[in-house]
């Protein structure tokens, strides 16, 4: 089981490192761990990474940019 910390660390890094990419990043994270046939890993990296995705913009860490299909993300002016 990957631990809570993890996860946040990782969706903070992918939003520091590839802005309005990271959910692009976390889906090719999660492709990598389909083709090692870590079904579960790949499955709960996937929920638990949006839902720390929305707790982010929650706590205004992160703002979304666009709507529907086309959302990205980008750090909070203020989080720069």
């Amino acid at each position: 089981m990957i631990a809570d910390i993890d996860i946040w660390c990782a969706a903070n890094h992918l939003i520091r490192e590839y802005a309005e990419e990271a959910e692009i990043k976390a889906a090719q994270k999660a492709d990598l761990m389909l083709d090692r046939g870590d079904l579960d890993g790949r499955r709960v990296f996937v929920r638990r990474f949006l839902v720390r995705l929305d707790q982010m913009v929650l706590r205004g860490y992160v703002e979304r940019i666009g709507g529907g299909n086309g959302v990205r993300w980008r750090l909070a002016s203020h989080q720069l």
